[in-house]
């Protein structure tokens, strides 16, 4: 296991009262909001069979693992409903000093799209070297508003890569400002939302936010008047990219959009399920190397992440084709194909997962052997009906915030914040410096901003450990996580200089 340099966890003052039970950032939300959403825009590259660049947009990370949102027109022909690029790969680039360029960094592939709302959402899958990822990823993301909340005149600020703002072929992010001027409506629903804010082609698929740092829209489309060089800029309103978000989070990695939809039931094949026979399903959040469920249940709370569904079979025979598919609230959002070789009986289990927490909902599972419906089964999650998609899990607590120089109030770039795996000490780190001690852990951005990779479980303490290179070192063992800690908990951390 790779050794931690001493350097890196030099370490600074944590917080006045050491308690991550109650803390209050001194910065005010609107500069922490803006950064956070600064942080959270991605620079999309469109890029022919060949890879070469032909275009461009933007997006906006909504996950730590790498989901983005855009417009289906930055990634295919809304007319058609055929993407660019046959593979659906995009090229990824992410902001780390939003006064920099953006940096080129990943690939990313279109997972769902939606070519009549012109949404879509990609997922990163690789470094531009072809590296494969980490199993943190850890990106920052914008957290969801409501567009329906939305009246006149509220102030609205629009982010993204438009090609005006992009000068000597240096791609950066323009910022502007505007507020409300209208809506859209089609039977009652919101449609459009209409908007001062200054905008151009680059911008499509960028984020819409209002004065609390959340998205409220995408921008898509603008109408001009060349005669009186009036402007107004179209937003997709958030709440109709719910659904789609909500079915990209428990699509599978490698499975990309195609533009037809599947059956929901498959062509029968020839012999049919022959004598297969499958029991019900037993619904829970694990199992054991026996395929014994653990967790056995048929409601979940919001948060959970896995649900298992184990089965026992009879009557199996390899080679026959077989299928799977998950819903979630009636519609397919996850559909698999397979020639069977698990021998003619005995037992298993499918899985669907999002390492943000599943969204809130009524999830059913069909499974088809050689065409024919052998067994199906259902289970809810949370508060049936909510459209909001999940971004983190609701059982742990998630820390996030700044970490700066007492003296100059800048953020410190690169500055670590790390939780140790419960019962460590900081005495037992130091002696063995050792990755594998890690639970969690944060890194700041050029602003000084972070977020830790994993939610902290409440009831649960931690040692802590925050420093820089060229800052005092101070660190606290059991910090308790309190039962009643908020989530996300905002934190605002002050280094001094020193050694």
């Amino acid at each position: 296991m790779k050794k931690i340099s001493r350097l890196i966890l030099v370490v600074a003052i944590l917080l006045a009262a050491l308690s991550l039970g109650a803390s209050q950032s001194v910065l005010a939300i609107e500069e922490q909001a803006r950064d956070r959403a600064l942080a959270s825009a991605a620079f999309i590259a469109i890029l022919d069979q060949n890879g070469e660049m032909m275009g461009s947009g933007s997006g906006t990370f909504i996950s730590a693992d790498g989901l983005i949102l855009t417009n289906f027109h930055v990634v295919g022909n809304p007319d058609t409903g055929e993407l660019y690029r046959r593979d659906g790969l995009v090229g990824i680039g992410v902001i780390e000093d939003p006064t920099e360029p953006a940096i080129p960094r990943f690939y990313a592939q279109v997972v769902v799209g939606d070519p009549t709302l012109d949404l879509a959402v990609v997922r990163v899958v690789s470094y531009l070297d072809g590296d494969p990822l980490p199993a943190r990823l850890n990106l920052t993301y914008i957290p969801f508003g409501d567009s329906d909340a939305l009246g006149f005149g509220d102030d609205v600020i629009s982010i993204g890569f438009p090609g005006v703002g992009i000068v000597d072929e240096v791609i950066s992010l323009t910022y502007t400002e505007g507020s409300v001027a209208g809506f859209v409506s089609e039977g009652g629903v919101k449609v459009w939302i209409k908007t001062d804010a200054l905008t151009g082609p680059g911008n499509s698929g960028g984020m819409v936010i209002n004065d609390e740092g959340e998205i409220i829209g995408v921008h898509t489309a603008g109408s001009s008047d060349p005669q009186s060089a009036a402007r107004i800029s179209l937003e997709r309103p958030i709440n109709l990219a719910y659904d789609l978000i909500r079915k990209a989070q428990v699509t599978e990695p490698g499975q990309q959009f195609t533009p037809t939809k599947r059956k929901a039931t498959p062509t029968p094949a020839a012999g049919g399920a022959g004598g297969a026979v499958w029991s019900e399903f037993t619904f829970a959040t694990g199992v054991d190397s026996n395929y014994n469920p653990i967790g056995v249940a048929d409601a979940f709370d919001s948060g959970v992440s896995e649900v298992y569904a184990v089965y026992q079979y009879e009557g199996m025979e390899d080679g026959l084709a077989w299928s799977r598919t998950w819903y979630l609230d009636g519609e397919a959002v996850l559909s698999q194909d397979d020639v069977w070789d698990g021998g003619e009986y005995g037992s298993g289990w499918l899985n669907i997962y999002n390492n943000g927490g599943l969204p809130d909902g009524v999830y059913g599972l069909v499974v088809w052997v050689g065409g024919e419906k052998v067994q199906e089964g259902s289970f809810t999650i949370g508060q049936p009906g909510s459209r909001l998609p999940a971004q983190s899990a609701a059982e742990g607590v998630w820390i996030q915030g700044r970490i700066v120089d007492a003296a100059t109030g800048r953020g410190i770039r690169g500055a670590a914040f790390v939780a140790l795996i419960p019962g460590t000490t900081v005495a037992q780190f130091d002696a063995n410096p050792s990755e594998a001690l890690f639970y969690a852990v944060g890194q700041a951005d050029a602003q000084g901003y972070f977020q830790l990779d994993r939610a902290l479980e409440r009831g649960e303490s931690y040692s802590i450990i925050i420093g820089a290179r060229g800052y005092k070192r101070i660190a606290k063992d059991n910090l308790l996580v309190e039962e009643d800690t908020e989530s996300p908990l905002e934190l605002n951390i002050e280094l001094q200089k020193g050694r």
